[in-house]
Order: C-alpha cells, then structure tokens, then sequence
C-alpha cells in the first residue's frame, strides 16, 4: 500500500476513536505551564498522541522510514515534529533539534525515554541529555486507556485505545537537570 494512502487511513482512524474518548487528567491541568521535556515509554505514544494534540510540543522522531510515516501522522494532529536518532550518537548529534525546543520558544519537547529500539521500559540517556542541554525541566508522563488493545508481539508492547473507552493522563514532577550533573 503507498504510504499517502496507509497515512490517510492510520488518520481517519485515529479521529473516530479521538472523538469517542473521554479524556482526564490526573493533574490539573494536561500540560506543565512552563516548556519541558516531556518523558513517555515507547508502547504510550498512541494514546499521547490522541491526548495532546495542538499543544505546542515538538516530538522527535526517527529517521528511519517508519519515522517519516510517523511524523507525517503527527504534524496531520497538530504536532511539529524534528527528525533525529539517539541511538547515532547518544543524542548529542541532534544538539541542532535541542535548539528549536529551546525555552524562549515557548515550545515543550517529547520523545520516548526508552530510546528507539528499546529494551522495554528502560531509560535511555537522551531524555536525560534533552533535558539538560535545553535548561527545561524533565517531566515524565503517561496516559492509559481503560479498554486497549495491547499490541505484545512488537518490542515495544503498543498500546491503542479502543473506541468510547475513558483514557487518564497523568505527569510526575519536574525534574531538572544541571549542566554539572552527569547524564548516566
């Protein structure tokens, strides 16, 4: 299937199910009021997405050919999106991304802790490093659907929400990383 035609279809899907959540925040509100680096495990982004649309965050995403298909659906929700890898580089090849999330943009910044390949649920250095190089706070987050589809043949356990299910966001507290601390 050409790729315009997967992404038209990946979309309307996800506007029909969007439309029949009912979605809460654990928190006061669904966003930190300051721009931060927004912390989420990989198999969460669906429900993220859903979640958060327009909100002024910026994901990175692969680069891979996947990656482009993913941020294409992205930017359809609202997203700006910048393309980078921490697995080339620790992160630090993408100092250039940090750069357009810098905090006097106003603009948060979000990507998956677990870095592109996983292991499941273990935290990768370039969160931590995003965090740091930017000045803005490091905030992890997570949103759950209470009736998903729970994908376990992909490495990264995807959740997707199924249709009229309630889906609840919650945030940790900020934490902030200083030029001194070390990224490990």
């Amino acid at each position: 299937m050409h790729s315009e035609n997967l992404i038209k279809i990946i979309v309307f899907i996800c506007r029909i199910i969007d439309k029949t959540l009912r979605k809460t925040s654990l928190n006061d509100t669904f966003y930190y009021p300051k721009p931060s680096v927004y912390s989420f495990w990989h198999g969460n982004q669906f429900p993220m997405m859903l979640s958060n649309q327009k909100s002024s965050i910026v994901i990175m995403v692969s680069c891979s050919k996947d990656g482009e298909i993913l941020s294409r659906i992205l930017r359809k929700f609202g997203y700006l999106t910048v393309r980078g890898s921490s697995s080339k580089g620790g992160g630090k090849s993408d100092d250039r991304n940090y750069k357009i999330c810098a905090p006097r943009r106003g603009c948060s910044f979000a990507f998956a802790a677990d870095g592109p390949r996983g292991l499941y649920h273990i935290l990768k250095s370039g969160v931590v490093y995003a965090a740091q190089k930017t000045g803005m706070p490091l905030l992890p987050i997570s949103c759950s659907p209470k009736n998903k589809i729970v994908i376990n043949k992909s490495w990264d356990k995807a959740v997707i929400p199924l249709p009229f299910s309630k889906m609840v966001q919650i945030s940790g507290e900020p934490v902030y990383i200083s030029s001194e601390d070390s990224i490990e």
